[in-house]
């Protein structure tokens, strides 16, 4: 039987990718910020699409980060790694029961933050 594995993201990523950089409290970085803190060894990502702001931070290095996770993934049961984002700037995607009928093994990543208002429901 091929396994259909997917990754939950439960954050708000429009909320993440819009805080305010002059907060550096409970936010992830910048590109821009990681750049210049590992200065050379990141400037490979000074031109990325996703720009140098906390949005090419999270495409550049965090979710690239489990690309090859997705790559063993696939490897080894012969399906796609689905990845999931709880709300991104298109609208929301909750865990429900068609959602969960079409998976065999759910890895939630929790992003739940106090400055976004996100927190896990009983649904």
């Amino acid at each position: 039987m091929r396994r259909r594995i997917a990754m939950y993201f439960a954050w708000d990523r429009a909320a993440e990718t819009t805080a305010p950089l002059g907060d550096l409290g409970n936010r992830f970085p910048a590109l821009f910020e990681v750049r210049r803190q590992f200065w050379p060894a990141f400037e490979t990502f000074s031109d990325s699409p996703a720009g140098q702001g906390i949005d090419g931070f999270l495409e550049a290095i965090f979710l690239h980060n489990f690309s090859r996770f997705g790559e063993q993934v696939t490897a080894r049961t012969g399906e796609q790694l689905r990845q999931i984002q709880r709300r991104t700037a298109m609208g929301e995607t909750p865990l429900d029961t068609a959602q969960l009928d079409a998976i065999d093994t759910l890895i939630i990543i929790s992003f739940d933050s106090k400055r976004t208002g996100q927190a896990a429901s009983a649904a």
